[in-house]
């Protein structure tokens, strides 16, 4: 049997699949392996320069204050306005990250079907932008609904595009970094999301909750949660902004790509 380097490289000849080489994909066959691994200050200023990458990091931190801040307290909430016990809330809550994971899949699927469509990768930061913007009003229904039913088919909205940010935005981070800089670049990402997201969202809700407390009472949560919550229109603005530029970005990272083979 003659054996070719396609073989070689996805495993034709053998029972398991060898991996294939670093940039194979991304350089038509042409391995980067043995090229220079930039440090992480250049990698830092690099992306920094790129202004849809710093809406793109602002965009997905201030959008995870709000979804931290439910992650935090949305369990407590079913249980002092809607008067559930702590599994019910717990059952509603595993449902309601199923529906998110739903949102996740179909951000990413809506992204790459319109941008490919209308070819026209601005959509990568409109989906999000747009689904964040639109979560704003579920939010108010799901917290300050008073009967149990409105306030779960509201929560099942809220959390559906509160999901639909992931893939768009990791796809972009990976975009817009080149090959040898996207590990790094993703690291970053999640570094402003856990900052922003798990540093402000359950301490700035729980603050407001217990300042609202002498004159709501019990209900300061479902408020708190609301008022929170108008961060994602901020957050929605991020995305709208960074698509301005992203696609002079992008032409700019695959350029640099395409000639240092980074």
């Amino acid at each position: 049997m003659i054996v070719t380097s396609n073989d070689r490289y996805f495993g034709h000849d053998h029972i398991t699949v060898i991996e294939p080489p670093r940039g194979y994909a991304d350089n038509f066959g042409r391995t980067v392996a043995k090229t220079r691994t930039p440090g992480m200050l250049e990698v830092l200023r690099f992306l920094w320069q790129r202004s849809s990458f710093r809406h793109l990091t602002l965009a997905a931190g201030l959008h995870s204050v709000v979804w931290y801040a439910g992650g935090a307290f949305n369990n407590a909430f079913f249980q002092r306005s809607h008067q559930l016990s702590v599994s019910q809330a717990s059952y509603w809550i595993s449902i309601f990250a199923i529906v998110g994971a739903a949102g996740t899949f179909i951000g990413g699927f809506a992204a790459d079907r319109l941008s490919t469509r209308l070819n026209d990768r601005r959509w990568y930061m409109w989906v999000p932008g747009i689904a964040t913007l639109i979560s704003v009003p579920f939010q108010f229904l799901a917290y300050l609904t008073p009967g149990l039913t409105g306030s779960l088919m509201s929560f099942a909205g809220m959390q559906f595009l509160a999901a639909v940010f992931f893939g768009p935005s990791f796809t972009m981070t990976q975009a817009l970094a080149t090959l040898r800089m996207r590990s790094v670049a993703t690291a970053l990402l999640l570094l402003v999301q856990t900052l922003i997201g798990q540093g402000f969202g359950p301490s700035f809700t729980g603050f407001v909750s217990d300042w609202l407390t002498p004159s709501m009472g019990r209900q300061s949560l479902r408020y708190a949660l609301v008022l929170v919550g108008l961060v994602n229109i901020w957050a929605a603005l991020h995305y709208i902004i960074g698509a301005r530029s992203l696609r002079g970005d992008l032409e700019a990272t695959e350029q640099l790509a395409r000639s240092a083979g980074l």
